[in-house]
């Protein structure tokens, strides 16, 4: 199935691509955007736009909804998994990066509002999965912003990286 919305309102379908029949309207609850792939099950991890401190794993073939809370203390801005899925990164608008279980349960959570702001900006991951990039939109040192790399096993901010420009 396949979500098909309006864009007068915040209203959804849900439509069989093999058939092409329409259900009829399901509310939209999140932004696959902002979200990911659980690398175990195949079900979708996003933020629950209408609750702060919640993810909704959404199983894309049953259409079957489960609330995850997660303790930011915001809405969630975008949920990540690490490679190997054993865990999940999450962000929010209180510049909280979060490292649980997958069950919600919290492994660290740090506050990076010193470094810069968050947003919903994306999760970064090298090959094998020790180190997490977090771009940061804004940052004391620029405007432009910065790239905070993070040792996802210390919880250790290793250094912050100015974007290169090229100018032509």
């Amino acid at each position: 199935t396949q979500g098909v919305s309006s864009a007068a309102s915040d209203v959804y379908k849900r439509q069989d691509l093999d058939s092409g029949a329409c259900s009829d309207p399901i509310a939209r609850d999140l932004d696959a955007r902002f979200g990911d792939m659980d690398p175990f099950d195949g079900h979708l991890w996003a933020p629950d736009e209408r609750a702060k401190d919640s993810v909704l794993a959404v199983d894309c073939r049953s259409g079957d909804v489960q609330k995850v809370k997660l303790p930011l203390g915001e809405k969630v801005a975008r949920v990540r998994f690490a490679r190997d899925g054993a865990a999940l990164f999450a962000t929010a608008a209180n510049n909280r990066l979060l490292c649980c279980d997958r069950d919600g349960a919290v492994r660290w959570s740090r506050d990076i509002g010193e470094y810069g702001e968050v947003r919903a900006g994306n999760i970064y991951f090298n090959e094998d999965g020790t180190y997490l990039c977090l771009p940061l939109s804004e940052t004391p040192r620029s405007n432009w912003g910065e790239d905070l790399v993070i040792d996802a096993r210390t919880v250790s901010y290793t250094h912050l990286t100015l974007p290169t420009i090229l100018l032509v």
